[in-house]
């Protein structure tokens, strides 16, 4: 169950960034705490999350090392380790302000900011209605564990970027 829940956090999150990470490759190999994936490629869409000019034209990631400490996760952080990343990014395409375009970025912002709360459990609960028996009281219990869990991985979590190297290349710089 817990392999489960770091697995779907893990390709939600960084699944959006790196290419071929796949939920099912994360819960086969998270049963063991440790997690290792060499070789991997970054999306070209990876910058659009945080508002640069920039575009990822080539990508290159050594390696991505991920720990869940499953026995004692509450006193322990839960690390991801990042080692040689390589970008050669390119500035964005100058085009005039489109509205639309605008708008529907923003939506989609706000969209991930609604799943994020959603999945960590932060959406408001009414407090007459938590202490209230109801007929599907297990699957609170199981939903709220479920939450529990997650928030506790991602407030321990530990992220550390090794050996970084970006490259800008332009058409007027480097024809």
């Amino acid at each position: 169950m817990l392999e489960g829940i770091v697995a779907t956090i893990l390709s939600n999150y960084l699944g959006k960034y790196i290419q071929g990470l796949e939920r099912e490759n994360l819960k086969i190999a998270l049963r063991s705490g440790e997690v290792e994936l060499e070789n991997l490629e970054l999306r070209k869409e990876t910058l659009d999350d945080f508002d640069l000019p920039l575009t990822v034209k080539e990508s290159f990631l050594g390696k991505l090392r991920m720990t869940i400490p499953w026995k004692a996760l509450g006193s322990e952080p839960a690390l991801i380790r990042i080692e040689r990343l390589y970008l050669i990014v390119q500035p964005t395409k100058q085009t005039e302000y489109d509205h639309e375009k605008e708008q529907m970025r923003s939506q989609k912002t706000k969209l991930s900011a609604v799943a994020l709360a959603e999945m960590l459990g932060k959406t408001k609960v009414d407090s007459a209605s938590e202490h209230q028996p109801k007929p599907a009281q297990n699957d609170k219990q199981n939903e709220s564990f479920t939450q529990r869990m997650i928030t506790k991985i991602v407030d321990n979590l530990q992220i550390f970027i090794d050996k970084v190297h970006i490259r800008y290349e332009d058409d007027r710089t480097n024809p």
